[in-house]
């Protein structure tokens, strides 16, 4: 007499049988699923414009989020996951999984963000921004080139609308990276703090820049899939200084834009004057607002005339520099100001 375990263990094979007779899809497609359930998701939403040049994004990633800028109603902003078969699907597969969700897609979203099958060829034009990070960083991708890429280093998570169009308009591609510490990671030395109470500044400076050469910039510019590459570096204020201070000892940027340069840190124009090279390719950008020099802060009123004087500097030593006036305080204009440096670099 078998026991009650014995009998179960022989019904395992005819159980096994009818399930792959009854189920269409078998074993295979049970472990498939199974599988698939267990991959990371990768949010994607892929902006289509016919104003944007043709681009060829290559594999999507699953340790990746993908993500387009620009209006989405705030109830939907990020809540759009889709499932990619391989660790290297292609494109075509990721517009075949929106061009299916559309049409189960609630009323209201707006039609350039999903499409039809029809419009989801290899012909489309489209952007596609990535968002990951590196360590602390935020690192916000969009391709526009394979050739020209501009790093931007920005103290707020709020570049994501313009970077999608600025990526196109000035036919680059373009990092927006976030996260940094901003008074410590970006200053060359130690310092007292200003406005006068503040925390002193630590000066780690070159320990960014080591993170940023070994595995920020090799980071972006595989997943972007640049060639080679010219490499710009645009910052604004304390990440202005910090874009100075690394184009006069390194070559790793060819050219630098600062916007509001935070030129009144102590002894920096003392160091650049005694450390600027005979000679250096590659051009400089700056700008600054008519009313910084006449801020309140008695610590930051400096920054007019020691702008003035680094582009003296710059220029005796015959590195291309153009400096602008332009209007507002430390804080205004700031997309404006954005363009300003693009517009420059697009040019050089």
């Amino acid at each position: 007499m078998c026991s009650a375990r014995s009998q179960r263990m022989r019904l395992w094979p005819i159980t096994i049988v009818i399930f792959v007779v009854i189920c269409p899809t078998g074993l295979s497609g049970l472990w498939k699923r199974h599988m698939m359930a267990r991959r990371p998701v990768a949010v994607a939403y892929v902006f289509t414009r016919n104003s944007l040049s043709r681009q060829s994004l290559g594999p999507l990633r699953l340790s990746d989020e993908y993500l387009c800028a620009g209006t989405l109603p705030a109830s939907w902003r990020g809540g759009f996951h889709y499932k990619c078969v391989d660790r290297d699907s292609p494109l075509s597969q990721l517009r075949q999984s929106l061009s299916r969700d559309h049409r189960r897609s609630p009323a209201g979203i707006p039609q350039p963000w999903f499409q039809t099958d029809e419009r989801y060829d290899e012909t489309s034009e489209f952007l596609m921004i990535q968002k990951f990070r590196i360590g602390n960083l935020n690192c916000l991708c969009a391709l526009g080139s394979r050739d020209r890429i501009s790093y931007v280093l920005y103290p707020l998570d709020d570049l994501e609308r313009w970077l999608v169009t600025a990526a196109a308009q000035f036919e680059m591609s373009i990092v927006a990276i976030t996260g940094m510490d901003w008074d410590d990671d970006l200053t060359p030395w130690p310092a007292p703090g200003v406005p006068r109470g503040s925390a002193d500044f630590e000066g780690n400076a070159p320990s960014f820049l080591r993170k940023l050469q070994q595995l920020v910039v090799p980071a972006c510019e595989k997943a972007l899939g640049m060639k080679s590459t010219t490499r710009n570096l645009v910052g604004v204020s304390l990440s202005g200084l910090f874009a100075m201070w690394q184009w006069m000892l390194c070559p790793t940027f060819d050219n630098v834009a600062i916007m509001s340069g935070s030129f009144w840190y102590k002894d920096f124009l003392q160091w650049v004057e005694a450390n600027c090279p005979e000679t250096k390719p590659g051009t400089c950008f700056m700008l600054l607002g008519r009313q910084e020099p006449h801020t309140p802060v008695p610590g930051f009123r400096p920054v007019g005339q020691n702008t003035e004087k680094i582009v003296d500097i710059l220029q005796r030593h015959h590195i291309l520099t153009e400096f602008q006036w332009v209007p507002g305080n430390h804080y205004q204009h700031q997309f404006e100001r954005l363009n300003l440096c693009f517009d420059f670099l697009k040019s050089h």
